[in-house]
């Protein structure tokens, strides 16, 4: 094989391996990347996100509702915490009346929301009746397999 053959097999190999380097990181980058999510786009995600539960919720929706629920779902309430099937044996028994929601507040990673805002609602809960001004809730969202999941939820309404 003369010089000039070799030069160019030695290149063609190199540049072929460098392009297949390339091509394999993009690749692989594509696979473990995840899409970035703008500020608007959450806070908008994130209100009609909880907007659809708090509906789900007056409406008995407990079918719709646990859909949307993460298996790992957990609540918080003045009188301690509650998995999924708990929480929505909570809400089977809720009576909600009508509702404001407001003061809105959300921050995220490209597959969680963390939602937080007030909600001003006249509810019964474990026979209780609940205050009636504005109170702070939080929730948490993470996107499972394409849809996002309701996974935990605060309410710190005074009973």
């Amino acid at each position: 094989m003369t010089n000039e053959r070799r030069n160019v097999r030695f290149w063609a190999e190199r540049v072929g391996l460098g392009l297949a380097t390339v091509c394999m990181v993009g690749v692989l980058s594509s696979c473990f990347s995840t899409q970035s999510m703008s500020d608007a786009d959450a806070r908008t995600m994130g209100m009609q996100l909880e907007t659809k539960i708090w509906q789900q919720m007056k409406n008995q929706q407990l079918s719709d509702l646990k859909s949307e629920m993460s298996p790992a779902f957990q609540s918080v309430h003045w009188f301690g915490s509650k998995d999924r099937d708990a929480e929505l044996e909570l809400i089977k028994a809720l009576k909600l009346g009508n509702y404001e929601l407001s003061d809105w507040g959300i921050t995220h990673t490209p597959d969680t929301l963390i939602v937080t805002y007030k909600v001003a609602v006249k509810e019964t809960i474990e026979g209780k009746q609940g205050a009636t001004q504005p109170a702070a809730r939080m929730s948490t969202w993470q996107k499972i397999n394409g849809q996002w999941m309701w996974t935990t939820h605060a309410n710190l309404n005074a009973f």
